[in-house]
């Protein structure tokens, strides 16, 4: 190993024996560097502006509010329901009335008529 030119095998065994031989070093070193390419993507990414600010908090506050009237409006909607369904049937039977108050007076004309 003292050969400066490595094969490809000699070179990809050494981080891996190291870690075999320091996991516990190995993690912290990993998680150290995880932390620290965050921070940099953290503090290179433009701080949002005042009106990027307020479209979330508008979005957050529709959320919010959209989650709390769900329930108010379901009842709504079954109300209307039952409320056209009920309509729905009154009509039907007003139709059959009228039906049957045609008839009945087609029949009298019809006596009327020689």
């Amino acid at each position: 190993m003292n050969d400066p030119i490595y094969s490809n095998s000699e070179f990809a065994s050494e981080p891996e024996s190291a870690v075999r031989m320091n996991p516990g070093s190995s993690l912290l070193v990993a998680l150290g560097i995880g932390l620290v390419a965050g921070a940099i993507i953290h503090f290179l990414r433009p701080a949002p502006t005042p009106q990027q600010r307020l479209a979330r908090l508008v979005e957050d506050i529709e959320d919010r509010l959209r989650d709390a009237a769900k329930p108010a409006l379901n009842k709504a909607s079954d109300l209307a329901m039952d409320g056209a369904e009920a309509l729905s049937g009154r009509l039907h039977r007003g139709e059959a009335q009228v039906e049957k108050l045609l008839r009945g007076a087609t029949r009298r004309l019809r006596q009327l008529v020689p």
